[in-house]
């Protein structure tokens, strides 16, 4: 779960820089459908959020932000159901 505390930290710094490094780092965690549907809606929201700061557009920000951290969330939900499904597959 470190990999997910760099991404909450991306979160706070929120530059074009912290984009790639999101992706990169959460590529690792699409083993199904609907991890990466929920990487997905963080990226886009993620995306949002560094357009709205580098546009100075202070007004947005904070909720952009707690958007961000509420949908890396339930990315971290998933990760942590994701091995009991499995599990349950195999047998």
């Amino acid at each position: 779960m470190k990999n997910l505390e760099a991404v909450e930290a991306l979160i706070g710094a929120a530059n074009a820089d912290s984009i790639e490094q999101a992706r990169s780092v959460l590529a690792r965690f699409r083993t199904s459908e609907s991890l990466a549907s929920a990487i997905d809606e963080f990226l886009l929201d993620f995306i949002t959020l560094v357009f709205v700061v580098e546009n100075k557009q202070e007004s947005f920000e904070n909720s952009l932000r707690k958007l961000a951290q509420l949908k890396l969330e339930r990315v971290k939900r998933l990760l942590a159901v994701s091995p009991l499904l499995q599990d349950s597959r195999v047998g």
